[in-house]
Order: structure tokens, then C-alpha cells, then sequence
């Protein structure tokens, strides 16, 4: 499971473990002049309810590194504290970009809107990007390791983040149960 939160204060900024004590920025988790961004791929196909809790508890997410055929995997944006700009709102962009085993692209999308608009609560509450990535391990996709790489650029505040994350999509078709 993976629970991760964002504390601020004036002095202190940064993600934070379950146990409340300061985590490092990772490939997937980085923060930088007060913006903090995250990529998760998660198989909890209840992700959305599981996000839709009340403000006071932290949804924890079944983390996936692999997937079967047949299977999904969704990929969460996760940001915290984006800045308010002159017009009063949030601009954050991002570019999308899933790269299969083989080199080629699945998806490369720039300028993509993650969150834009006012922003309602405290800027250190952990948001959710507007795009969720899902995928099917299909039977014609390659085998392997996959790449997910989000740029996460807060627009008002001039900084940009750039997570990663890799899957591994796995041959074989998960079993049935027996009836």
C-alpha cells in the first residue's frame, strides 16, 4: 500500500511518510520551491472512491509494478500547493508520455491541463490531476518494462517537476477461479 502526505508550515515543506517523518524525493516524488507532484500507477480498480473520502483521511492505494494481460493498471497525478496566480487561479500543466518495451510511444501528449482554476482549501491538501492514465494489458502490446513519464510545470510559479514511473506487463493471463 502506498500512503504518502504532504505537510507544509512556513519554515517546513515536503512530503511525509505515514509516520509523519520527512521522505526523499524519488523519481515519482519530487517537490521543489513549495510545488510537490507525485505519479502512482495503482490496480485498485475502486481507485475513485478510494480518493473520494472525506478531506480528514488519507486513501491508501495498492501500488502496481506489474500487470498481467487482461488486466488494468491506472496512473494517479497527485500535486500539492500549486500557486495562485495574477488571475487569481491555478495553472498547472503537464506533459504525458508512456513509452513501451519496445521505444515506441503509446501516448506523448504536451500541455496537457492538470489543474487550472481557483483553488478551493488549503493549498497544501493533496489534489488529483484532471488526466488518469488507465491501461489494458492487451494481447498485441509488447511485453515488458513500461515507462510512465509526467512534467509536471506549475505555470505561476515558474517550476517544473519531472516524475517517472515503470510497470511491468507480464506474459501470462492471470488464472480464473474455479467455480
Amino acid at each position: 500500500m502506498l500512503a504518502c502526505i504532504a505537510t507544509a508550515s512556513a519554515e517546513d515543506f515536503g512530503w511525509r511518510g505515514p509516520d509523519g517523518k520527512a521522505v526523499p524525493d524519488t523519481e515519482f516524488r519530487k517537490s521543489s520551491k513549495g510545488f510537490a507532484g507525485m505519479v502512482m500507477t495503482t490496480s485498485d480498480p475502486d481507485w475513485e472512491a478510494k480518493w473520494n473520502t472525506p478531506e480528514h483521511e488519507t486513501p491508501a492505494f495498492t501500488e502496481a509494478t506489474t500487470v498481467r494481460r487482461g488486466e488494468t493498471v491506472y496512473t494517479l497525478i497527485f500535486l500539492v500547493n500549486p500557486k495562485v496566480g495574477a488571475a487569481a487561479e491555478v495553472d498547472v500543466r503537464c506533459d504525458l508520455k508512456v513509452t513501451r518495451p519496445d521505444g515506441t510511444l503509446s501516448i506523448d501528449e504536451k500541455n496537457v491541463v492538470c489543474m487550472k482554476g481557483p483553488l478551493l482549501g488549503s493549498p497544501f491538501n493533496m489534489r488529483l490531476a484532471e488526466p488518469v492514465l488507465g491501461f489494458v494489458g492487451e494481447d498485441t502490446d509488447p511485453i515488458g518494462t513500461w515507462q510512465v513519464d509526467v512534467t509536471l510545470r506549475d505555470v505561476p510559479r515558474e517550476v517544473t517537476l519531472s516524475l517517472h514511473r515503470t510497470f511491468e506487463l507480464l506474459a501470462d493471463v492471470q488464472p480464473k477461479a474455479a467455480k
